[in-house]
């Protein structure tokens, strides 16, 4: 969402120099989390290896802005990619599956596009798979009726019209001249960030349809699709994905523009766009209300959460969660567990296919909601408790896998568990939020594993091997922790 600037802090980093390894110095604040709300008997906690829900998309973070920084820290510290992109196979990294990235092309001076595409590119060596999303926060500032990129404003109009023929031609100009000019290939775009809100960054409005104050979104949507479309395959080996809206909250907005959020954005679309759009994308910034009780109280997203899910016409499509972090605050313990909280009810409630945190790196002086923060006046990297948090469900998970059902009888847990597509892994994540241990045994249906491996972290602890485990057997797991367990049935 946000360029907000705060200087760095100590709290929940991991000092990195390619000298020597981590230094943990981690602070915990509340977050909304509560005092022991485990069962009056024994806690009990399965998994049902045949209950498979929707298939997984992947995790990912953003790499929005300090691109340029990133790129010039790299050259002389190459480690920080193998900790933002590394995977099982390096032994090292978060495992993420994409990364979204901004569409800055022929912004004033812009160092993005060549900045994202090194990055892309070390990304890539490390992992193979990395996808990329791309979304534009603002046209290049000629097509903005402000004639700038920032503040707001809508796209130009054309006469009495607005000019969503430019718009669509300068989003294929970007992905057939910009990108691929710098070596990234797309694989899915946003056509804007956020539509229904006017920041002092880079920023455009567009209303669910048009009006005399707003350019459409619906028609904007349809015109980059067509403008895409037809460079394939000429010029674009593929057409990219095309999610949407990334409006600022799923179920809430600003009443001017829409009021109901994404569901507003949706229910517009021409009958062209609901059938080219290939996921719903939401951010809940706005949700459950709104702004740090929404963040710092996860549980309060659960009615609308569930309400979304059921509704059959926002049911219908993958549904990504592409943008969500504490906007306030340098990154703390705290975060880390309302970040893994999210994770669990956007996925299990909502039945989201990906999650998308805000934003995987910053440079020093900028550190709100980085999970990585580097600087170069000390040639140094922090690793927050977010990154280690974040890790434990995308490492030991790949797109293709899936949710399948997990249950507990503990107020203080939340049980997320995944399979592969082809029958032979389980991955299960166990977040206790509570200030007081559970100990339960984990009991697994339709599955008979031959091995497992068993990672935990918590304020004083990351991404720490505790052994190997049998289901049916105790386990005990501390206050505010979380634990990944690897099945595999060989």
């Amino acid at each position: 969402m946000s360029s907000h600037r705060a200087t760095i802090s100590a709290e929940g980093d991991a000092k990195m120099t390619p000298e020597r390894g981590p230094v943990i110095i981690t602070a915990l604040v509340s977050i909304g989390i509560g005092c022991h709300s485990g069962p009056t008997g024994p806690t009990t906690v399965s998994v049902d290896y045949g209950a498979v829900h929707q298939v997984l998309e992947g995790f990912g973070a953003a790499g929005a802005y300090d691109t340029a920084e990133l790129a010039d820290f790299g050259q002389s510290n190459p480690t920080i990619y193998d900790d933002l992109f590394g995977t099982p196979a390096l032994g090292r990294g978060l495992g993420l599956d994409l990364i979204r990235i901004r569409n800055t092309y022929q912004q004033q001076g812009d160092t993005n596009l060549a900045a994202v595409g090194k990055i892309v590119t070390a990304g890539k060596a490390r992992n193979p798979e990395l996808k990329t999303a791309l979304a534009a926060w603002s046209p290049t500032a000629s097509l903005k009726s402000n004639g700038d990129i920032d503040n707001g404003g809508t796209i130009t109009k054309s006469g009495t019209a607005y000019d969503y023929a430019a718009y669509a031609a300068w989003w294929a100009d970007s992905l057939t001249t910009g990108w691929s000019g710098v070596g990234v290939t797309v694989d899915s775009i946003s056509i804007q960030n956020e539509p229904d809100i006017a920041t002092s960054y880079d920023s455009c409005l567009f209303a669910p349809t048009e009006n005399a104050k707003y350019a459409g979104y619906n028609s904007a949507f349809d015109a980059v699709y067509k403008a895409i479309a037809a460079r394939v395959p000429a010029s674009l080996s593929a057409m990219p994905k095309m999610i949407g809206p990334e409006s600022i909250g799923y179920e809430a907005g600003p009443s001017d523009l829409d009021g109901r959020g994404a569901r507003n954005y949706i229910d517009n679309l021409t009958a062209d766009g609901k059938a080219n759009i290939y996921a719903y994308a939401i951010h809940p910034y706005a949700d459950a209300g709104g702004g740090l009780p929404g963040w710092d109280n996860p549980d309060r997203h659960l009615s609308g959460m569930r309400n979304f899910a059921a509704d059959s016409r926002y049911n219908n499509k993958p549904l990504w969660m592409t943008e969500y972090c504490r906007l306030s605050d340098s990154p703390d313990f705290g975060q880390a567990i309302a970040l893994a909280w999210h994770i669990h009810n956007f996925l299990v409630e909502m039945k989201a296919s990906a999650y998308v945190h805000f934003p995987l790196f910053r440079a020093a002086s900028i550190s709100v909601g980085g999970m990585v923060n580097f600087d170069a006046s000390s040639n140094t990297y922090a690793v927050r408790d977010l990154y280690y948090f974040l890790k434990h469900y995308s490492y030991f998970t790949d797109p293709g896998w899936s949710i399948v059902g997990a249950t507990n009888n503990s107020g203080n847990l939340r049980i997320t568990a995944f399979k592969d597509p082809d029958g032979h892994k389980l991955t299960v994540v166990i977040l206790n939020k509570s200030d007081t241990t559970e100990t339960f045994p984990l009991t697994v249906d339709g599955f008979t594993p031959a091995s497992a491996q068993v990672f935990r972290s918590s304020a004083t602890e990351h991404w720490i091997s505790q052994g190997s485990y049998a289901p049916g057997e105790p386990m005990s797991l501390p206050p505010l922790s979380i634990v990944t367990i690897v099945f595999s049935d060989s």
